[in-house]
């Protein structure tokens, strides 16, 4: 029962604010909470990863450095406690793939993932929390193969990934088909739903790996027309497609893509992703010869929204820079 054990019954009692900030400030009040306890249960890690979450979510380059810190810490005390489950570690190693992605350390990422695909195999498709995390893994490992430029080796994870999610429908399908599940009939037709739109999602991607951007804009304003939304995975989606276009010199594509994905950072409160968008297109159009555009676009960020612009993005700006002397 949830009352015999604090970590359970404190994510029992937990609810997320709308407001990233307020998640953010709220996680870390139950975690301190939960530092008081001598509870020696997985359900510790859950109460953390409920922080490192809320933190990805408001920012994840900011926040990469303390959420990597956690993971480390937190499998170094399981470890030390007892043997740690495969779905701990299956988080853990997720958040800490996440963390290196957003601080664009995507071989250490990669590895991280390969781990914990490793740790799902354990169970294979046996265990349903090892089908989503294998997926989720996958998920993951797309986007850094596309990132890195290696579009062969994006497509057969790809493919791979959409096998998962293509078996979890199947086994959603069947507990919903099961009249003795009923009363979880709703958490298995949300996971048909978001295995669909993963797999929707990894045909962008795909897109964007073979060079395809101006698809993928078409791809994605679509998705988005459809679905409305499609959460954070989409948000991770729209950056890798427009990284994947910027490092491919794609400017043309990359202006195509600005209006769509701009506004829906901005909706989503996804600032740094956002900064980046607009150095990119201010560099679209220095390249493509509109040196007043891009002038006006970098005196923008500089002046009125230079909050936004973090240390990983300096390199960019100061290419950026320099090319507009060069240009003038």
């Amino acid at each position: 029962m949830a009352e015999n054990n604090p970590y359970r019954q404190m994510l029992v009692d937990f609810e997320r604010p709308g407001d990233k900030r307020q998640w953010v400030q709220q996680a870390e009040a139950m975690v301190e909470r939960a530092e008081a306890c001598d509870d020696t249960s997985h359900e510790r890690v859950c109460v953390h990863h409920e922080l490192i979450m809320a933190q990805h979510s408001l920012d994840e380059v900011g926040y990469a450095p303390a959420i990597l810190e956690r993971v480390e810490a937190l499998m170094a005390i399981k470890q030390g406690m007892d043997p740690m489950s495969g779905q701990c570690k299956g988080c853990l190693l997720g958040s800490k793939a996440d963390a290196l992605m957003a601080l664009e350390r995507y071989e250490e990422a990669r590895a991280a993932l390969q781990e914990s695909l490793e740790n799902s195999s354990k169970d294979g498709r046996s265990k349903w929390w090892a089908l989503n995390k294998t997926a989720e893994a996958l998920w993951d490992l797309a986007r850094i193969e596309t990132l890195l430029g290696n579009p062969k080796a994006a497509r057969e994870v790809v493919a791979r990934h959409d096998d998962e999610r293509r078996f979890a429908i199947e086994c959603a399908q069947a507990m919903i088909d099961n009249p003795n599940n009923a009363q979880h009939h709703g958490h298995y037709r949300h996971t048909i739903q978001n295995a669909n739109e993963a797999i929707r999602e990894m045909a962008l991607l795909d897109l964007a790996a073979h060079g395809k951007y101006l698809q993928a804009a078409e791809g994605i304003a679509a998705y988005l027309g459809e679905l409305g939304d499609g959460g954070s995975g989409m948000t991770s989606i729209m950056h890798a497609v427009v990284t994947a276009a910027a490092a491919a010199e794609a400017w043309e594509a990359l202006l195509a893509l600005a209006p769509i994905v701009g506004p829906e950072f901005e909706s989503r409160g996804a600032v740094r992703r956002l900064a980046l968008l607009r150095l990119h297109v201010a560099r679209a159009h220095l390249e493509l010869g509109d040196r007043i555009k891009a002038r006006t676009l970098l005196f923008e960020l500089e002046d009125g929204q230079s909050d936004l612009i973090g240390a990983d993005m300096e390199p960019l700006l100061e290419t950026l820079r320099q090319r507009l002397r060069d240009a003038l």
